[in-house]
């Protein structure tokens, strides 16, 4: 390849990420019907035809956009082998935090999607989600992947992102209590489906858990252990 022909394709790949990024801006702050191609192509002092060019229509740069975003989340949460899972947990909800509060538009426009239902985003957010789980309790010892314990993961990153939003909106509760709570609440979860099956999970609510802080007590003398 030519030295000419390498300048170009960098300068297209500068000007695809300047464009991606002004996504960021333009769709967190407004809603997708409000953002027109015309609009996109006038703020990045480019063509109409330029745009069709790189991303082929609207819904082909929005779909892009958001998959940088997620790109941009991705990179924030990556469980370290040398660290507890505890540490672990803390430190992905710490990033996860972390990533909201420095693309906040990015993270909010992620998580609502401003092409309403849309199949193709729901499955391809529904993969991310599922890949920030895997990266979560990847680090947990012994755990073995169940669709109970997947479903209840899920449900509880729910809770993170809901969490995370009101933070954003209403920044009336701290971060470090969030991932205190958040964290304690997860392992709860893990520690009640390692230590009760369905019809031990009938009896009060109160004793389940009672046994299942005694399961972790134990678990952690174990692993206290094993690290000596």
């Amino acid at each position: 390849m030519t030295a000419d022909r390498t300048r170009t394709y960098m300068a297209q790949d500068s000007r695809r990420q300047q464009l991606l990024d002004l996504g960021l801006e333009l769709f967190g702050t407004h809603a997708y019907d409000e953002v027109s191609i015309n609009d996109i192509a006038q703020q990045a002092d480019i063509s109409r035809g330029l745009m069709y060019h790189y991303f082929g229509s609207k819904r082909g740069f929005y779909l892009e956009v958001i998959r940088y975003a997620t790109d941009l989340l991705l990179e924030h949460i990556h469980p370290d082998a040398t660290r507890s899972p505890e540490d672990n947990l803390r430190e992905g909800l710490r990033s996860f935090f972390r990533f909201a509060e420095e693309h906040g538009q990015a993270y909010l426009m992620v998580l609502h999607s401003g092409l309403g239902f849309d199949e193709e985003v729901r499955i391809f957010l529904d993969k991310i989600r599922d890949e920030i789980v895997q990266r979560m309790l990847g680090s947990v010892p012994y755990l073995e992947s169940t669709p109970l314990i997947h479903t209840l993961a899920r449900g509880w990153l729910s809770s993170v992102e809901t969490c995370v939003q009101r933070l954003l909106q209403e920044g009336d509760v701290t971060e470090d209590a969030l991932i205190n709570y958040l964290g304690a609440s997860l392992v709860s979860l893990l520690a009640m489906t390692f230590t009760h099956d369905e019809h031990n999970m009938q009896a009060p609510w109160h004793e389940t858990l009672q046994r299942a802080l005694e399961s972790l007590n134990a678990a952690q003398s174990l692993l206290d252990e094993s690290q000596k």
